[in-house]
Parts: structure tokens; sequence; C-alpha cells
């Protein structure tokens, strides 16, 4: 992915243009799903406190990290599991207190 789309990406994710809203560096995201993947993954609840964003616009940022990576470091060491993570259907739990 060239940096030209992956500032597409964080601009769709953000609702604005890209540079004026930052979004969350490669390095964040990846720390942020490789904690959770023994968990199968990031709730959609967690998402949204870490980045504000839904869990499919999560995945899409996700999805431009990977691409743009080199074949070394974090993202080869997780990468058949994070790519497993993408593939799963996003589920969205109603969870309410007291129920």
């Amino acid at each position: 992915m060239s940096g030209a789309d992956r500032k597409r990406c964080v601009r769709d994710t953000f609702g604005g243009k890209a540079g004026v809203m930052a979004g969350p560096t490669d390095e964040e995201v990846l720390a942020f799903v490789v904690r959770w993947l023994p968990y199968g993954g990031p709730a959609p609840s967690d998402i949204f406190v870490q980045f504000g964003m839904s869990v499919d616009q999560f995945k899409r940022l996700l999805a431009a990290v990977i691409d743009s990576a080199d074949d070394a470091g974090t993202v080869a060491d997780h990468r058949v599991a994070m790519m497993d993570y993408l593939r799963r259907p996003s589920q969205v739990h109603d969870v309410r207190w007291g129920q």
C-alpha cells in the first residue's frame, strides 16, 4: 500500500482530511492487536475506547498497516493470527448491566 493509500485509509477512517486529524501510529495499532490476539482479538468496546472507531474501521486500518509493513518484526511474527482476525466476521455484543 502506498503512502497516499495509507493517508486515504486514515482520512476515511477518521472522517477528515489527511493530516488534519492524526490517527494512531502503525506501532500503536500493532501493539494493541497483538496484546489481544491470545483472546481472539480485541472486543468492540476496547477498540472504541482505544481508537474511537468501529470494529470494521479498525480492521480496515489494521489491514492497511499489515499491507504497508515489511516482512520483519511484529507483522511477520503475528501475520497468520492477524489475518485470521481480519477474516472473522465482526460481532457487536449488546451488554446491558443487571441483566
